[in-house]
């Protein structure tokens, strides 16, 4: 939780909005599924599109299990191949947190500054 100390200390016109934003959600994460971080997979798909080095992809087949009793309506990777099916979409598998977390803190610090 560094970092959303260090965008408190930003007190810019814009890190005040996002700030208080980003401790909301990690603090629902932590209540509701017990993992520190607030995840922001909008920032983050916006920041592989600025630069793809951000995220690892791997193709994989990915479906909608629609007929699961205990996973009814989830995305599934089929990450070993089990289905023997055609890779149709690819996916992130790991994020360069650090390059990530620069990239939004100095977002964060141009946008206050203007």
């Amino acid at each position: 939780m560094k970092i959303l100390k260090k965008f408190e200390k930003m007190n810019g016109k814009v890190s005040n909005v996002v700030a208080p934003l980003l401790k909301f959600f990690a603090n629902a994460n932590k209540d509701f599924f017990g993992f520190d971080g607030a995840p922001i997979h909008d920032a983050l798909t916006i920041a592989y599109l600025v630069d793809e080095s951000i995220l690892k992809l791997r193709d994989y087949f990915v479906d909608i299990e629609i007929e699961g009793e205990l996973t009814r309506g989830r995305t599934v990777v089929d990450t070993y191949g089990v289905l023997k099916k055609r890779p149709n979409a690819s996916v992130a598998v790991n994020v360069d947190v650090n390059r990530f977390k620069k990239m939004i803190f100095d977002m964060l610090n141009k946008l206050d500054n203007m």
